[in-house]
């Protein structure tokens, strides 16, 4: 770790630099490191609901799908005890294409048609929901 991290990290809480740097990572694609970024910053406050939605994101990256489903699970469970209907139009999303990628396509339907509800204006939401339809006929 580099001096200019370490003042960073010893003038604000380590969590919330974990975060930040889980956000960079993930901005250059180093997925893995990201993750261990976020799974750092939830080891020490397990409801930053912005690091179980993005680590799910990673995972997705990366493959894992179950474990994004994990982590956007969790996040829904926390943020419907008040939170951010952002937040929770996007976990509900993470959580529907990692349930599609798993080929549960009924459950993914039931997240995005759940985030549609949150962001009823949202065009791309729309289309998801009507091609995750046809995709079960």
């Amino acid at each position: 770790m580099t001096l200019c991290y370490v003042v960073i990290v010893s003038l604000m809480k380590a969590e919330v630099w974990y975060r930040s740097r889980g956000d960079d990572l993930f901005m250059r694609n180093q997925y893995d490191e990201a993750i261990e970024a976020y799974t750092e910053a939830l080891r020490m406050d397990k409801e930053m609901v912005a690091c179980l939605v993005n680590r799910a994101a990673c995972k997705l990256q990366i493959g894992d799908a179950t474990g994004a489903a994990t982590d956007a699970t969790a996040a829904i469970d926390l943020l419907h005890h008040g939170g951010n209907i952002d937040s929770l139009a996007r976990a509900h999303v993470r959580r529907g294409v990692a349930y599609a990628a798993m080929g549960e396509l009924r459950k993914a339907l039931d997240d995005f048609e759940a985030a549609s509800n949150l962001r009823p204006k949202d065009e791309q939401l729309q289309k998801d929901v009507a091609a995750l339809r046809a995709a079960q006929q």
